[in-house]
């Protein structure tokens, strides 16, 4: 049985390069394939890192988490990093007492270990509900990779190409 907690706190690899995607039923968003992780050179089966932007704007909205599709255990998010979302929301009354209430407008990230303690029901049901504010704000694409490659403990992931800006999509 894969420890979640053991995975998120080694240092991990991308297996390969990963490519970004449109997908036919969502053209507006480029999508990251999803990558598994490696620690030590061993692919850890059913842990897989995902990433998602704008086509229009590849510097708004970016998400990038590490799931885990391992059946019988859990199949759903573990933690997410959130740069520049187009949406707010709050914890709803959870987490840590300075943030309970914060409405999250500005990069954020929603980590494992106060969503784990809500157990995976929660963490999947209401998709990571627990967020805190990031201390530092990227100003750009590779600055936010490095960002979440600290983060999540991810040592190759400025393999991660940047995303091509389509402004043909901005009518």
């Amino acid at each position: 049985m894969v420890d979640l907690e053991s995975v998120l706190t080694e240092t991990k690899s991308l297996d390969t390069a990963p490519s970004w995607f449109v997908s036919a039923d969502d053209t507006a968003n480029f999508n990251l394939e999803r990558m598994p992780l490696s620690i030590n050179g061993i692919t850890v089966p059913g842990i897989y890192l995902t990433g998602h932007c704008r086509r229009y704007d590849p510097d708004l909205d970016v998400f990038f988490t590490i799931i885990c599709n391992i059946p019988k255990l859990y199949k759903g998010p573990l933690i997410r990093y959130e740069w520049n979302p187009k949406q707010s929301h709050s914890n709803k009354g959870r987490g840590k007492s300075a943030f309970k209430f914060m409405v999250f407008t500005e990069t954020h990230i929603h980590p494992f270990d106060e969503n784990f303690a809500l157990g995976y029901k929660i963490m999947r049901e209401e998709n990571l509900p627990i967020a805190y504010p990031v201390s530092n704000n990227p100003q750009n694409f590779r600055e936010m990779l490095a960002e979440v490659g600290k983060l999540f403990d991810v040592d190759n992931i400025q393999t991660i190409q940047e995303p091509q800006f389509d402004p043909g999509l901005l009518i």
